[in-house]
């Protein structure tokens, strides 16, 4: 799942935006079988918890999220006045649990997690949470929680499309936010196909608004027409 997944998380002056693709390939595992192609939603909202989570990895990544929610949910494993130490210790115990050796494959795994609602005094949160793919023999793994204040590209680490991050301005709403969010995503796909889809999901002070399918369809006709644009420009 790491080049067929392209997210990003931005943090606007009103809220926190999330961006995904949709496609999910199971490759087929001996002759017989087929690869299965589907369409999933790689961000996750979890109304009881207030909380949203966007994916890159594989199960085991999934496997960290479940039971950072579980965290969350006992209520007493999960300190909301310090999120960066207990999103790490959840996902280190997580990996601790799996068993460590699962993640010594090479493996770029992560999650992009917003909170928002009463437990960060309805001031939506981003946080990275990278699960450590290398670390010294014998050690457990280590998982780092980053807060972010601006911008946060993941997956897909070799889509040159990636640069249009770098577009980014602070101190925006995130409505302003969303273009630039849906045509990083979409470009991702114009440089490699196996990357498809779009999800976009908006957290403030109300809570969390889906992109609906209108407006995600004018979103890409915008982005095809400025990609058009520049490909004019350049050849003028």
């Amino acid at each position: 799942m790491n080049r067929m997944t392209l997210l990003i998380g931005m943090v606007g002056n009103d809220g926190v935006l999330l961006a995904a693709d949709t496609r999910t390939v199971e490759f087929a595992k001996n002759e017989n079988e087929l690869d299965t192609d589907t369409d999933t939603c790689k961000i996750v909202q979890v109304n009881q918890l207030s909380a949203a989570f966007a994916f890159c990895g594989d199960y085991l990544t999934q496997k960290v999220r479940y039971a950072i929610c579980d965290r969350m949910k006992s209520g007493a494993d999960f300190d909301f006045s310090d999120v960066e130490k207990s999103l790490a210790q959840a996902a280190d115990k997580a990996c601790n649990d799996l068993g460590p050796h699962l993640f010594a494959d090479g493996r770029r795994r992560s999650l992009l997690v917003v909170l928002y609602g009463t437990n960060v005094s309805n001031q939506p949160q981003l946080w990275h949470v990278l699960i450590r793919t290398s670390y010294p023999a014998g050690s457990q793994p280590l998982c780092t929680a980053i807060p972010i204040t601006t911008r946060v590209p993941e997956g897909a680490l070799g889509n040159t499309a990636r640069f249009l991050a770098s577009y980014y301005q602070p101190g925006l709403p995130v409505a302003k936010l969303k273009f630039l969010a849906a045509h990083f995503i979409l470009s991702g796909h114009r440089i490699d196909s196996t990357i498809d889809g779009l999800s976009i999901a908006l957290f403030d002070k109300q809570g969390c608004q889906w992109i609906e399918q209108p407006e995600k369809d004018r979103l890409r006709q915008k982005s095809s027409e400025l990609d058009e644009d520049i490909r004019a420009k350049l050849f003028a």
